[in-house]
């Protein structure tokens, strides 16, 4: 088996992870979807003059709100599944035991999966309440 297809497989298992993990966290809270959103809708007409889904502004703002919104449960839980998928991955040959760099190169990936994934929890939530003025 290709070593880059077990790589790819288990961060977008993470991103799907992170994504569900940040999308349930705002569905839950509507009012807040909704402020986002006003917040969104005011920087991108600021930014381009009129109304749209602008995903860049969006991606922005997720990016901000990242640390108020994670709490110390969701970090644990996100390291939990980073190690077991860098575990995995260990396992499958894709990094050697032996080769720290590779390995902290390796969880970097992994971390930015799932934190991509929160991102586009947060947009999805978002896009559902969105309505072009």
């Amino acid at each position: 088996v290709d070593p880059g297809i077990i790589l790819q497989d288990l961060e977008l298992k993470l991103f799907d992870e992170g994504r569900k993990e940040f999308f349930s966290i705002f569905m839950k809270n509507v009012p807040r979807v909704k402020a986002e959103l006003a917040m969104v809708r005011e920087r991108t007409v600021a930014e381009q003059g009129y109304d749209s889904f602008l995903e860049p502004v969006v991606h922005s703002r997720a990016s901000e709100i990242m640390d108020e919104v994670v709490t110390d449960d969701m970090k644990q839980r996100s390291q939990r599944l980073i190690d077991v998928a860098a575990e995995m991955l260990m396992s499958q040959g894709v990094a050697k035991r032996s080769d720290d760099r590779g390995i902290r190169s390796l969880r970097s990936r992994l971390e930015e999966s799932f934190r991509k994934g929160r991102i586009h929890g947060y947009a999805s939530a978002l896009e559902l309440f969105y309505e072009r003025r």
